[in-house]
């Protein structure tokens, strides 16, 4: 019993890949299951650790960072087999981070299901995310048994820490952003490029590194994970003015709770009247479940929501058209297709 929580054995089976991965001729489906089968098996210890890390890490959820670098090796000619152990980093990294928001947030929901920190308390939570980006490291470092050489895994190494920093630091921003609704748009693409686009932009660079790509392609990718990550957080921004507020994967209350400054809120504050603005910065100091509804309302009539999903799109149409600039094929096209699947993600 820790937390309060029985924490009996948990099955080390491979669970199936999300659905929503399958790509063309159904690679990325492969590649999905490949992924969680080395996820699996580094942590596969039967100790409280081990299974919290399970929990954390299986069954995935999107996977977009290390199925991105995976299809981004296989595109620029190279083997995501042997990329696993970095695409294993990655993903690590990134559940760690969620594991730790989830603490900061006081979200009781992660995917579904209780967050780490409801499933197991608090203070095993946090050992486990720094467990996670430990460990996350170490996959790194394994590369160079995967068959790259050692300067390669290094490289990919110092790429994947300082992704990790790079987070840290945007986490801090919003932190310091929170509850300004009169934030300017400059600083929210900063901390939008820190906290969501530092592991995009790992997962590129760390493929570039693993196929010694030629400049046009790193420049390429560059603009293709910088837009990909804005559309992705502002697409998230919008998540929780959908109709199924569980497509967000964590309460819908959250963002609204934490005071965070997300795109509709900054559109419709720096567009609207003196009255207007009172009216936001009312509903803002108001409970959270209180607010919801007169806020998405009064977003949705001031056309913000409309302008943050044309905004969203517009990185979006940018992030595709950096992949015309990478080699033609079936792997490129499945780069193509996992951004597409942001333009699903929409209120």
């Amino acid at each position: 019993m820790r937390g309060g929580v029985e924490l009996g054995p948990e099955p080390l089976t491979v669970l199936s890949p999300p659905t929503d991965t399958a790509m063309v001729d159904g690679c990325a489906v492969e590649l999905a299951a490949l992924l969680l089968g080395h996820l699996e098996s580094v942590c596969a210890s039967d100790d409280r650790l081990g299974v919290l890390m399970r929990y954390a890490l299986l069954p995935g959820g999107k996977l977009l960072r290390p199925l991105l670098l995976l299809e981004t090796v296989a595109a620029l000619g190279g083997d995501p087999g042997a990329a696993l152990p970095a695409a294993a980093a990655l993903e690590m990294l990134h559940a760690a981070t969620l594991v730790h928001d989830d603490i900061i947030d006081q979200d009781a929901l992660r995917r579904g299901r209780p967050s780490v920190a409801a499933r197991f308390g608090q203070a095993d939570a946090l050992v486990g995310g720094d467990a996670m980006m430990c460990a996350a490291l170490g996959q790194a470092r394994a590369l160079a048994t995967s068959g790259y050489g050692a300067e390669q895994a290094l490289r990919v190494l110092d790429v994947i820490s300082t992704a990790a920093v790079e987070v840290s630091r945007g986490q801090m921003m919003e932190a310091d952003l929170a509850g300004r609704m009169d934030c300017a748009m400059a600083q929210y693409l900063r901390m939008v490029r820190l906290k969501t686009g530092a592991l995009l932009d790992a997962a590129t660079r760390a493929a570039a590194v693993l196929t010694e790509a030629e400049p046009p392609h790193v420049r390429a990718l560059a603009r293709f994970a910088d837009h990909l990550g804005i559309a992705f957080q502002m697409q998230d921004d919008l998540l929780p003015y959908a109709e199924d507020d569980r497509a967000a994967g964590k309460p819908a209350l959250s963002d609204l709770r934490n005071r965070r400054p997300t795109l509709p809120v900054l559109i419709a504050f720096g567009n609207a009247t003196p009255q207007q603005r009172l009216l936001l910065q009312d509903l803002w100091q108001r409970p959270a479940e209180d607010a919801q509804h007169a806020l998405a309302g009064l977003l949705e009539a001031a056309g913000a929501l409309h302008a943050a999903r044309a905004t969203a799109a517009d990185h979006l149409a940018a992030a595709l058209a950096a992949l015309e600039d990478l080699p033609p094929g079936q792997h490129r096209d499945h780069l193509a297709a996992m951004a597409g699947r942001l333009a699903a993600r929409r209120a």
